[in-house]
């Protein structure tokens, strides 16, 4: 009854997939423009995905939400399309965020209504699938995927996290995850460390990912992080882990990163030389880094991620909103862990990080358990 009222329609063939999709781009046409990847081209490379993964993009039109998946290990793709208009999903993930920071008594309400909308009518097509592949369109790319709610009312409050894992992709990182994944090379971390003194978490947290997991990293502290000094070693390290402020601007060439010197901008970013080649891994362990400030417009958003990707970045953690000092530094010890201990892939490595927070106990409190402590980092690109 409830996938009923939601309006889900299947397509089970590339010859309904291409009526659907001609129909969104005559009646949305500005908005079509704005897909990461036209959603026949997805169908033409779908023996390129991971196996046991299960892509899904969305598009939102102004009266339905459509979710086109794809998978390797289905030769035709489907269509799903869910009754409720862009304006309403909009204010749902904007009520949403807001009450992951200050109402955490609406989390639960909130998190299942989108929960219902994105999650649940997918879950035919997930069957037997290890990872989702999401990729967002307008204002999913401000959802915390991880933090939707997919337990019943009534029920112990279980979030997406708990039952699956999510990789977020834009156009630009899917096509590194679609790429040959890169060897694993024996270099280490290049960490700049609270450039601009205000973040003393930020100082905790590069000496406990040291302490803890990588011993040989090389740590710009202070008055070293400065943006000449970054640019010279950037292409050096397998892995870059920047903890400081990100810094949004309505003008996107404007939005970023504080050094000890001065600003790094998402262009100077964008012209860092070696991520193609060296890089493994960027790690934006600073607010915002995943956003652009003000309204979507649909298409992919000019955010710090995107200005590392742009490098040559295979994979990128980066943050939907402010984070939290000591959540952040228990959350990337946890995870620098993982990856160093190869357990599991990226995607498990941050998985695991996340749900450790999520329940962890000292005495009768769970400290980290609202999604505002560990929802923010996403992972995009290449999870392998």
């Amino acid at each position: 009854a409830q996938m009923k009222a939601l309006g889900q329609r299947i397509a089970r063939t590339r010859t309904e997939l291409k009526q659907v999709v001609l129909d969104l781009k005559l009646t949305h046409r500005r908005m079509f423009q704005a897909l990461a990847v036209d959603p026949q081209n997805l169908v033409a490379r779908r023996k390129e995905l991971p196996k046991d993964a299960v892509l899904v993009e969305y598009f939102v039109a102004a009266d339905s939400l459509y979710a086109f998946v794809v998978s390797s290990g289905h030769r035709e793709p489907s269509v799903v399309r869910v009754e409720v208009g862009a304006d309403e999903l909009e204010a749902t993930i904007a009520k949403f965020r807001q009450a992951i920071q200050k109402e955490p008594e609406a989390i639960a309400n909130l998190g299942r209504k989108l929960g219902d909308w994105l999650l649940s009518p997918l879950r035919p097509h997930l069957q037997g699938a290890k990872t989702l592949i999401v990729m967002p369109f307008g204002p999913l790319y401000y959802l915390p995927f991880d933090a939707l709610v997919v337990s019943a009312p009534g029920e112990p409050l279980r979030y997406a996290i708990e039952d699956l894992r999510i990789s977020v992709q834009t156009g630009t990182t899917l096509e590194n995850l679609l790429d040959a994944p890169r060897s694993a090379e024996s270099g280490s971390m290049l960490a700049v460390s609270n450039p601009d003194g205000t973040l003393p978490g930020a100082n905790r947290e590069v000496r406990h990912i040291v302490r803890t997991a990588l011993p040989d990293a090389t740590v710009l502290r202070r008055k070293q992080a400065t943006v000449k000094k970054f640019q010279s070693l950037a292409g050096s390290f397998r892995y870059l882990h920047l903890a400081t402020h990100g810094i949004l601007d309505r003008d996107p060439r404007k939005t970023h990163l504080k050094m000890a010197d001065g600003p790094l901008t998402v262009h100077q970013i964008a012209g860092l030389q070696g991520l193609d080649q060296s890089n493994e891994l960027v790690v934006l362990s600073a607010c915002d880094t995943a956003v652009e400030k003000g309204a979507s417009t649909g298409d992919e958003l000019v955010s710090l991620a995107f200005a590392f990707a742009m490098a040559g970045s295979p994979a990128l953690v980066a943050s939907l909103w402010a984070v939290n000092d000591n959540s952040t530094a228990e959350l990337m010890a946890a995870f620098y862990r993982a990856l160093e201990q190869n357990s599991g892939d990226r995607l498990d490595a941050l998985r695991n990080a996340k749900l450790k927070l999520l329940r962890l106990k000292r005495g009768s409190r769970k400290p980290f358990a609202s999604p505002k402590n560990w929802a923010s980092f996403q992972l995009y690109g290449d999870f392998r």
